[in-house]
């Protein structure tokens, strides 16, 4: 009998233990960086300017077809796309040379390029404008219609 009585105080105090554990808040999860800006910290300076070429490099092209398209249209427009894409094109030129650099040369290098993709990317950013403006229902006109 006095065993059981031990048995069922232990039993008991067993179940409180559970359930204060169970009631407790799990441990503050760690925030993580965004897939992206991991992926970016883990890629060496030449991947990022490669990636970001690869970015750019579509719509660039795109741009180029709308010229081709429309260009006498638009010669403002001509213009600011043909210099996109030397820009890109010399930008992407310059990432295949960076291997051939020495250290010393490499640190200048990456300056360099760092100060360029900040011109490429005005650039596209200035192109983009110019197009949402020329062509504001290019993207409006891909969307499918609801039904009602």
């Amino acid at each position: 009998m006095k065993a059981l009585k031990s048995t069922v105080a232990l039993m008991a105090a067993l179940v409180i233990t559970i359930a204060a554990v169970a009631q407790q808040p799990a441990p503050a999860a760690k925030k993580e960086e965004p897939k992206k800006e991991q992926a970016a910290k883990q890629m060496s300076p030449k991947e990022q300017w490669t990636a970001q070429y690869n970015e750019w490099k579509p719509k660039v092209d795109m741009y180029l077809n709308k010229v081709k398209e429309n260009g006498d249209k638009y010669p403002e427009f001509t213009t600011e796309v043909k210099k996109l894409d030397q820009m890109s094109s010399a930008f992407n030129q310059k990432i295949a040379r960076y291997d051939a650099a020495n250290d010393q040369e490499k640190a200048k290098y990456a300056d360099m390029m760092k100060e360029d993709a900040k011109k490429v990317q005005e650039q596209a950013t200035k192109v983009k404008a110019m197009y949402d403006k020329n062509w504001p229902a290019a993207e409006k006109k891909e969307a499918p219609k609801q039904q009602k």
